[in-house]
């Protein structure tokens, strides 16, 4: 089943001269010698992701990704969506799981509460995952959410179902068909958490700059930490510092105090998500950040993170 969404992120040609560190004259002299399909708008040249794929010469690396902290309200769905989105850009096959029973991720990319199956149904043997699968584009799905996911952790215990053996066992099923695998997770600890960290190789604990914000991210650091020593495992944990506003006396404070904490300097990324009207403003038109003609502060950031965690080369500034 296809979403009702209206998004269209476009790829512009500098961009993939970004990607490429070439010339944008190159990148067209490859598009006019391999009669390469593109797009065109207000004269801007920009392709799809089947094309994003032919053209950037980077590889994308396999990805299983859980985005999570304990705190709600830190823009977690926000950075999930425009990040999957941002993959798949750049010509990834990308799959954004939506395990948070709000459903926020969903109802974004045009898939309200409804007759969707969703994760609940997997675990119950109601659906296989592969009908689970939603699709918003050509290589962009979603497994959608509702409030149906509150029972997760509950079934899960109650059937003694193991976190290891549930979300790793499920993607075995189709992990082949995607190069990277999002998990937007509720802000809580519990069984179907562990299952998302422990199907993934990073988890990225997304904080926003208040007085409590290196809790969540505590909480989350010391659950990998434990995972990764009880199961034998290997997962990478990273920190985002979203909401970022430098005018800010909180921001400047969590940075510095992140920066200087032995504890979790290691694992923070370069990038940091600065705050930004873009985000609430395509939320709210039911686009994404990538939609318009030109770049903002969002899809920069967004951009960023995109290519740090792929390991591409950044935009010079």
């Amino acid at each position: 089943m296809s979403t009702n969404s209206t998004m269209n992120p476009k790829l512009f040609i500098n961009d993939i001269a970004s990607l490429n560190e070439c010339s944008m004259q190159n990148v067209h002299k490859i598009i006019k010698e391999k009669d390469i399909p593109t797009h065109r708008v207000s004269n801007k040249v920009y392709v799809d992701n089947a094309t994003a794929r032919v053209l950037i010469k980077h590889e994308i690396p396999k990805n299983i990704v859980s985005v999570h902290t304990t705190k709600g309200g830190v823009g977690k769905t926000t950075v999930t969506m425009n990040l999957g989105i941002r993959f798949w850009m750049f010509g990834a096959r990308v799959l954004i799981i939506d395990l948070d029973q709000q459903g926020n991720l969903s109802k974004s990319f045009g898939f309200p509460r409804g007759d969707y199956p969703v994760i609940q149904d997997v675990l119950e043997g109601k659906t296989k995952i592969q009908d689970a699968i939603q699709t918003v584009k050509d290589d962009l799905h979603v497994i959608p959410s509702n409030l149906n996911n509150v029972h997760n952790n509950q079934y899960m215990q109650a059937y003694n179902i193991s976190p290891d053996e549930f979300l790793p066992e499920q993607l075995k099923k189709i992990q082949d068909n995607y190069d990277i695998i999002l998990f937007d997770c509720p802000p809580a600890l519990g069984s179907m958490v562990d299952s998302a960290a422990l199907a993934s190789n990073m988890v990225i604990s997304v904080l926003d700059p208040d007085d409590y914000a290196l809790d969540g991210v505590e909480h989350s650091q010391f659950q990998i930490e434990s995972l990764n020593k009880k199961k034998n495992k290997n997962i990478e944990f990273k920190i985002l510092l979203n909401k970022y506003d430098a005018r800010t006396m909180f921001s400047s404070s969590t940075l510095s105090e992140l920066q200087q904490n032995k504890k979790f300097k290691e694992y923070l990324f370069d990038t940091i998500i600065g705050t930004s009207q873009e985000f609430l403003k395509s939320k709210a038109q039911g686009m994404s950040i990538f939609d318009g003609l030109k770049h903002n502060k969002a899809s920069l950031d967004i951009d960023s993170l995109a290519r740090e965690i792929l390991d591409w080369p950044q935009i010079e500034e």
